[in-house]
């Protein structure tokens, strides 16, 4: 199948390669869905996908041009934004298994786990749909409207619009092409805004995913994604210590900028706050992946805040050691930092044992170095510098230390002196907040476990299952009305309300409630295509509204008799 020839449609700048597909297969008009998945693919049973689909090498040397396999995934599928934060070795296994049988490569790219659902109903722009007839005659699916952080037009601002082809409802074989009735002009919007700010905000945010697709967005410190943001932290001032983030501080500042933006995503946010405490999970050691929705956030607020100078720098930083040959060089790498009273103190210190510290002011400014240890190097020194008969002021200046210090760390290494001066009562090393004793704690409740008023979810959930029944009784063709249906309409995906029943039975008794019995649908169905095929021609064909309807033969006397009945307010007539 690799080496047939076929046709192949024009790939249009940014055009989704599931796109393509519906193009061709309704052009070319083979024998049903599978066929023409097989002569694009060489298997018919191969599942429509719109972000990571696979057996992609199958079209090997047919692509129009000088477009290769790679370069088709890169342009015209959503691996880019998909893989952009992975690691180096995932993103190579997910792209190797796009272009064979692949495996389950949503759960090898981590998608399948992420709190954010994919997109299951393709969406469009009006504005978009315009230009695309004026240039090309025809409708395409944007890739970028399909990506879920992108709920607005890259390119006009305009908010998408939901079409009524649904990927779950669907044949899972066939491709859907963009046309009228596809993407009629009275499709519900995705969101609807409240505010400029937040369109603004959105606006900004589809054009940052576009840039992830497209791979001109910069990703600084892949490699160490928590490191990177930690630094960028502290350069913003919500870190409680050179490593430990201030989460409480963090948390707060975020969802006061974007607490209206994130509802707009399920799977992000709960009435408590962040759902899973995910923004705290980015600045800590990866276990999983995560979204790139979270990722694009995270750098947008930290873009937004007012970066403050770091009084200490980057280092590496000087040595004060003045019994090693590198005094005063820039040797110093490790650096930590805690509070004392209202000032923070920073310790830096050497790989010779040596370590000072020196005070960071709320204002930014830095104190004087204060010596803290000298390490090794300061016994044998010492000792030698007394049997030598140095006077205590001489040993003192060439330590750069005071002479009661001096006598203190002399006692302490047990070096017999001449001097008559006590020892300093004060320790010459600042003290560091006591480590509390270790107790046996119950363990604290995780940040991801807060409790919710389920009552009120509940609550609100329930009143919400008409109107979302509503919205899916309205898609054209007919989708029917299920638990399953009505729970993703609700919450964004499948099994959230299932899972937890038993604290929403309100909700779970409304979706009972709700849900439509087989045999309604199909008289549903039978009674649209009815009145499609009643518009498209003068005649009805029984045997035609059965096939559009998805239904078997043994449904064609329930057709011809639902046509019979409705002939006599219509101008048709039945035909075999």
């Amino acid at each position: 199948m690799a080496g047939a020839s076929i046709f192949m449609p024009e790939f249009r700048p940014g055009e989704l390669l599931y796109s393509v597909f519906a193009r061709h297969a309704r052009w070319t008009a083979p024998a049903g869905p599978k066929a023409a998945m097989k002569a694009l693919l060489g298997d018919g049973y191969a599942v429509a996908s719109i972000d990571l689909p696979n057996r992609l090498g199958a079209l090997e040397g047919r692509l129009p041009g000088i477009l290769t396999v790679d370069a088709m995934i890169q342009r015209h599928t959503l691996a880019p934004y998909y893989t952009a934060f992975l690691p180096a070795e995932t993103r190579q296994a997910v792209l190797h298994g796009m272009r064979g049988a692949g495996g389950d490569l949503h759960l090898i790219s981590g998608v399948s786990a992420f709190r954010v659902g994919r997109v299951t109903r393709l969406r469009f722009c009006p504005d978009c749909f315009e230009e695309m007839l004026e240039r090309w005659g025809s409708f395409h699916w944007r890739r970028d409207h399909q990506l879920p952080s992108v709920l607005v037009c890259p390119t006009h601002g305009t908010v998408l619009r939901m079409s009524a082809a649904d990927l779950v409802a669907s044949n899972r074989h066939g491709f859907i092409a963009a046309t009228d009735a596809t993407c009629p002009a009275s499709s519900e919007p995705v969101i609807r805004m409240l505010s400029a700010a937040d369109h603004d905000m959105l606006f900004r945010l589809a054009n940052a995913s576009v840039a992830l697709l497209e791979g001109s967005g910069s990703i600084e410190g892949l490699d160490d994604l928590p490191g990177f943001y930690r630094r960028r932290l502290r350069q913003v001032g919500l870190m409680q210590s050179r490593k430990k983030v201030d989460q409480k501080a963090l948390e707060e500042a975020f969802m006061e900028r974007y607490g209206r933006i994130i509802a707009r995503f399920p799977g992000l946010s709960s009435p408590d706050g962040l759902q899973g405490n995910w923004l705290a999970g980015l600045t800590t050691k990866r276990v999983k992946a995560s979204h790139p929705l979270m990722h694009l956030l995270m750098r947008d607020f930290l873009d937004a805040l007012p970066a403050r100078d770091d009084a200490c720098g980057d280092g590496p930083w000087p040595c004060r050691n003045p019994l090693a040959e590198h005094y005063d060089q820039d040797v110093v790498t490790d650096l930590r930092t805690y509070r004392n009273r209202d000032a923070e103190v920073a310790v830096y210190s050497c790989h010779c044992g040596y370590s000072y510290t020196r005070s960071v002011s709320p204002d930014g400014a830095l104190g004087p170095p204060r010596f803290k240890e000298f390490g090794p190097l300061l016994r044998p020194a010492l000792q030698t510098m007394v049997q030598n008969g140095m006077s205590l002021r001489a040993i003192g200046s060439h330590l750069g230390l005071d002479p009661k210090t001096v006598v203190t760390l002399a006692t302490r290494h047990g070096i017999d002196t001449p001097w008559k001066l006590k020892p300093s009562a004060r320790s010459p090393v600042p003290a560091e907040p006591p480590e509390k004793p270790v107790q046996k704690l119950r363990p604290r409740r995780s940040l991801a476990r807060r409790r919710c008023d389920w009552r009120s979810i509940d609550l609100r959930l329930a009143g919400e299952v008409k109107s979302a029944t509503t919205r899916i009784r309205s898609v054209s063709p007919p989708a029917r009305v299920t638990a399953t249906a009505i729970e993703r309409e609700l919450v964004g995906r499948r099994g959230w309300i299932g899972k937890r029943r038993h604290k929403l039975p309100r909700t779970c008794s409304a979706i009972s409630s709700r849900a439509e019995p087989l045999g309604s649908f199909q008289l549903r169905r039978i009674d649209y295509w009815i009145a499609h095929e009643a518009e498209a021609a003068d005649s009805v064909r029984a045997w035609r509204v059965m096939r559009h309807a998805g239904l078997r033969s043994d449904a064609l006397p329930l057709i011809e008799q639902r046509i019979e009945e409705k002939m006599a307010a219509s101008e048709f007539r039945l035909c075999a």
